[in-house]
């Protein structure tokens, strides 16, 4: 009897599918209108009283499928239970839209619809936060995701047009257990993770229901909590999580964090957060290490190994929020760019701990001006530009404004004046020569500051000062020199200033011999920001394919996806985009490089505990793992399909040398090798300010040095220099990045490399007599000849090349052959 009751329901649900799509493709190829086919009261003859029934079939069945064990027919029902649904889901929304906003459809407001058990409202909210009590399989994502949206749409529509139809029902079954996020997700590793995933995405999607009547629906139907209680309990929860926990738990923790911030909660929450002290040991400082050192959402660097619990959580939040806030009328957080960069503002320039500022710097400010439009981003800067010209004027007069001498004070110090430099770096790259207008007397900027002089003229000697000059001249031996976290802070800064020497000079300077002589040619740029007692650990090559840059981020590509919907991106390359100075990993290899035993560890955070600030570059607190940086190489490229948030309506805003360097930079291939030498912070900034001189076709030729480009004529003169012929580290670690760094660029050496090579042959032929040019006469001669599987034609002609410099030296016999 079952059985043919079965069947006689399959039956009915196929009549009642056909019917459905019927009615629908009828009105949707407009055949009929829908004004003809409804009557005054709204009724569309026996749909409405069908779809009741159905679902008030689908409200059994789905409360019978909670069975463990599913007969073949009850999944044949739950199959066409599920598309009966869809189909009724299409129609009704279809009705909603295609009907005056007086009319009140039966099929939703008809008489006797309220005492049914499902009503079309609560099955549309059930379709959004809990598909499982309508015969959906969690674990089917896609099939989740299409009610989902289906369901959606229905609300959103019933909202404007009546919201107390909505808001009833919708706070009734947040109050059920199944949906009390609260405790679902206390109790993440016990339950149903995957009804938790949808419940909380179901949430995120009903935030944005609404909108445009200026709504707040979910808020509004919070049955217990306001919505700043629920952000802050999720947010707490995600923090005290058990390290153990699986990675579908880690994508709940993750999408929590998400919805917390969606919710309002503001940036500095997430930093305490992270940064006090919590029950579970380590955790706080964990989740900060992440953000200080996870892959950057605005430069897509990824760890090669098992990234932490909540890095994607922690990343796509502060996405979601930089994206928002750079949208018209607010964001998540309901504050509009202005009033979140005030709040980041604050922070960085303000007086509280220098580790907070340091990441709201990397992960909310320097993100969000790449967001915002560039004359938004002009009208953000002026309220600070009067503190951003006080930190030039003391970073350009250091005798006069000697720094802090108290450890803390100078680390606060030192982040202030990288902030002033990425201001002014991540201004000049998004809008080039008109940057330069914006910070003269004249400018917008340039009267903000207050000081009646050119802010540009300042930042030039202010960043060379600070980047290429002695040590001593910062007076670096205030600090105390067993803190290791006030070196690396000293190299970040320079680093922070170099790269905004860079954005200062290649775009609004002509002359390449001029360029040249300012970015490679200053003192002590070398010893300032390489590390002079590092020890690099090198594997040797072999014949195995290498970890590249790009197939490191192809391996990663899932993880670098935007949550949010949007039209493609373009790109302005700058320092905060592509090897920022703050998102390097500087300080982690200056500190790992020397990080202690475990006991040290154990006694450094006791002290931190003790005194109430955490030191969280010390080894003890963020990098306690040692060689981390080996096992965790990061790379500095980027995609462009995953890149910051600067739509395509604002490409016009794009300056041409920013196009320019675009598709030069895309054009060539990232594949090189991540080692410690790539990973170095002053690896990227000098490809990418090599990259933009030759897009601007400024690499010049210095003559005096055969032709070389003047770029490379620089770091060949420092690799054979004098002084460099030394062993010690400073000098070797430094020659060690300037071969990797033109290895690296070997495509735009290359027209140089003959130069180079007479010039090093000279040198050779003057301390070695012909030794060296008979030996490698000979190693030619035995290529040229050898039978091996070669390209014989392609090594000719570079023996020809080679031979071409060699005959400028002396007439060599074995080699004349060739040259024929």
């Amino acid at each position: 009897m079952a059985a043919e009751d079965d069947q006689a329901l399959i039956r009915w649900l196929e009549q009642l599918h056909a019917c459905v799509d019927c009615v629908y493709w009828t009105l949707r190829e407009k055949h009929l209108t829908l004004e003809t086919i409804l009557d005054p009261a709204g009724s569309l003859r026996g749909v409405p009283r069908a779809i009741r029934a159905f679902l008030d079939v689908l409200a059994d069945r789905a409360a019978q499928s909670t069975d463990c064990v599913r007969s073949v027919s009850g999944e044949i029902i739950s199959r066409h239970l599920r598309d009966c649904l869809k189909g009724a889901f299409r129609l009704i929304l279809k009705l909603l839209r295609g009907a005056r906003s007086d009319r009140r459809l039966s099929i939703v407001w008809g008489e006797g619809h309220a005492t049914g058990r499902l009503s079309v409202v609560r099955a549309a909210l059930f379709a959004v936060l809990l598909p499982g009590k309508l015969c959906f399989d969690s674990s089917e994502a896609d099939a989740c995701a299409r009610i989902r949206s289906l369901g959606c749409e229905i609300v959103d529509e019933l909202y404007q047009r009546e919201n107390a139809l909505v808001l009833p029902p919708l706070r009734s079954i947040l109050s059920e257990a199944k949906a009390n996020l609260c405790e679902r997700l206390v109790e993440a590793a016990g339950t149903d993770a995957l009804e938790t995933l949808a419940l909380i995405e179901g949430c995120l999607a009903l935030h944005r229901v609404g909108r445009d009547v200026q709504g707040q629906l979910l808020q509004d139907s919070l049955p217990r909590l306001t919505s700043r209680e629920l952000a802050d309990k999720l947010t707490h929860q995600a923090a005290h999580a058990p390290m153990s926990l699986g990675p579908l738990q880690r994508q709940v923790m993750s999408k929590a964090v998400d919805l917390a911030l969606t919710l309002g909660l503001p940036p500095q929450r997430i930093f305490q957060l992270i940064s006090d002290a919590t029950p579970v040991p380590n955790r706080s400082l964990e989740l900060l290490q992440e953000v200080l050192r996870a892959p950057a959402f605005v430069e897509q660097r990824f760890d090669s190994l098992n990234r932490h619990i909540f890095s994607d959580g922690i990343i796509s939040a502060f996405r979601s929020f930089a994206h928002a806030a750079a949208s018209p009328g607010g964001g998540a957080a309901a504050c509009s760019s202005e009033r979140l960069w005030v709040a980041m503002a604050d922070i960085i320039f303000g007086d509280g701990r220098w580790d907070t500022r340091y990441a709201a710097l990397h992960w909310l400010v320097v993100p969000l001006a790449h967001a915002v439009k560039a004359q938004t981003l002009v009208d953000l800067l002026q309220s600070y530009m009067p503190r951003v010209a006080s930190i030039l004027d003391r970073c350009k007069n250091t005798a006069q404004s000697p720094l802090p001498r108290d450890t803390l004070e100078l680390n606060s110090e030192l982040v202030r004046r990288v902030a002033a430099f990425e201001f002014c770096a991540v201004l000049i790259a998004r809008l080039g020569k008109q940057g330069r207008k914006e910070l003269n007397v004249d400018g917008a900027l340039g009267r903000a500051a207050g000081r009646n002089e050119d802010v540009f003229r300042l930042l030039a000697p202010a960043a060379g000062n600070t980047a290429k000059k002695n040590q001593s001249t910062v007076r670096e031996e205030d600090a105390d020199p067993n803190s290791r976290v006030t070196s690396a802070l000293y190299m970040e800064l320079r680093a922070a200033a170099y790269s905004a020497l860079i954005e200062a000079v290649v775009p609004t300077q002509d002359d390449a011999g001029t360029i040249a002589k300012v970015l490679f040619k200053w003192e002590d740029l070398w010893e300032n920001v390489v590390d002079h007692s590092k020890l690099f650990s090198l594997k040797a090559e072999t014949d195995f394919p290498q970890t590249s840059a790009r197939a490191q981020l192809a391996l990663h590509a899932p993880a670098r996806s935007r949550p949010q919907t949007g039209s493609a991106v373009s790109y302005l390359p700058s320092q905060a985009l592509l090897a920022s100075s703050l998102g390097q990993t500087q300080i982690s290899q200056d500190v790992d490089a020397r990080s202690s035993n475990n006991s040290t560890t154990r006694d450094d955070a006791q002290r931190s505990d003790r005194s109430g600030k955490v030191d969280f570059m010390a080894p003890s607190t963020l990098f306690s793992t040692s060689q981390s940086v080996v096992r965790n190489s990061q790379c500095f490229t980027q995609s462009q399909s995953n890149l910051p948030f600067i739509d395509e309506q604002d490409e016009d805003e794009s300056i041409t040398v920013g196009k320019t360097a675009v598709n030069n930079f895309n054009e060539e291939p990232d594949d090189f090798e991540l080692d410690e030498l790539n990973c170095h912070p002053l690896m990227a900034i000098l490809m990418r300010c090599i990259r933009k001189l030759h897009s601007r076709k400024l690499g010049g030729s210095d003559y005096k040095n055969g032709g070389m480009p003047y770029w490379l004529s620089s770091l060949h003169a420092k690799m054979i220099d004098a002084q460099s012929a030394n062993t010690s580290h400073s000098q070797l670690n430094a020659r060690l990045l300037i071969a990797k760094l033109i290895f690296n660029l070997r495509h735009h050496s290359e027209e140089g490399a003959p130069d180079a090579a007479e010039v090093r042959l000279k040198r050779k032929q003057l301390l070695e007599g012909g030794k060296t040019i008979e030996a490698i006469s000979r190693q030619l001669k035995h290529k040229c000849s050898s039978p091996h599987r070669i390209a014989l034609e392609e090594l000719r002609e570079a023996a020809r090349r080679v031979a071409a410099t060699l005959k400028l030296l002396t007439a060599l016999s074995p080699l004349r052959p060739l040259t024929k």
